[in-house]
């Protein structure tokens, strides 16, 4: 979205200073409402394309751990910040459920500390197996024998200091900005885009079995998901099968 309006700027530049009107296109942006536009823009990219995911997963600059850090970001969508007591940082072994024997769920899944409210919430993560089949798997042979109370990451190595530098890697390998509350943006958006109903990406933490747990399905709308442009293009898409279908 952002290079489209990118380009737009500059042929409008063009024009305007074609026709001698180029303070006309300054004074716009330095407005408020553009500013606005801007950072919602902003927003709207903070999600990772499955194009550069997979760069992510092929990369020879990433470790085997750090690629499982990854994943585990992108699998449970919880939200990821070094102000929040949430997060994968929270997780601890013994709320990481890796097999359906052991999960109360009868799904491996995660229960993720938010502490964003007074005596803070669980929230259910996603069914790991969702997005990476071999995640459980993986994650079997770093369990430690007495893994209980013992935190995920730290078990596997990890620092925030040190999960800094594989941030940092990934913004290398896919050319742009990138930090680790990107891949909540990204857990919703392709649940979106396989067909998971709204109201179960965004669903009240105690009851919803998907997602990102909110009430209000706009902020999906609004700040999560690139429905826009992608909608445009699957109807563009459908348009011309079916207009193959018809001959034309």
């Amino acid at each position: 979205a952002r290079s489209n309006v990118f380009s737009t700027v500059v042929a409008l530049r063009s024009i305007l200073k074609y026709i001698g009107r180029t303070e006309f296109l300054e004074s716009v942006l330095k407005t408020d409402l553009w500013k606005r536009f801007a950072s919602t823009l902003e927003r709207l990219k903070e999600y990772l394309t499955p194009e550069e995911i997979k760069m992510v997963l092929r990369s020879s600059e990433l470790s085997e751990k750090e690629k499982l850090v990854f994943k585990l970001h992108l699998t449970l969508g919880c939200r990821e910040g070094w102000k929040t007591k949430g997060g994968i940082w929270n997780l601890t072994w013994d709320t990481l459920y890796l097999t359906s024997d052991e999960s109360p769920y009868g799904y491996p899944s995660a229960d993720v500390y938010e502490g964003k409210t007074k005596g803070g919430t669980w929230w259910r993560g996603i069914y790991l197996q969702l997005f990476f089949p071999e995640l459980p798997k993986e994650l079997l042979q770093y369990r430690p024998d007495d893994y209980h109370g013992r935190k995920v990451l730290e078990s596997l190595g990890f620092t925030k200091s040190s999960a800094r530098r594989i941030y940092r890697k990934i913004e290398k390998i896919i050319g742009r900005r990138f930090n680790p509350h990107f891949t909540r943006h990204t857990h919703a958006t392709i649940l979106v885009k396989a067909g998971v109903p709204m109201q179960l990406v965004a669903g009240k933490p105690e009851s919803a079995f998907f997602g990102v747990g909110w009430e209000d399905l706009s902020t999906l709308y609004k700040f999560y998901v690139s429905l826009s442009a992608w909608s445009l293009q699957e109807f563009k898409n459908e348009l011309a099968k079916v207009r193959s279908l018809l001959g034309r």
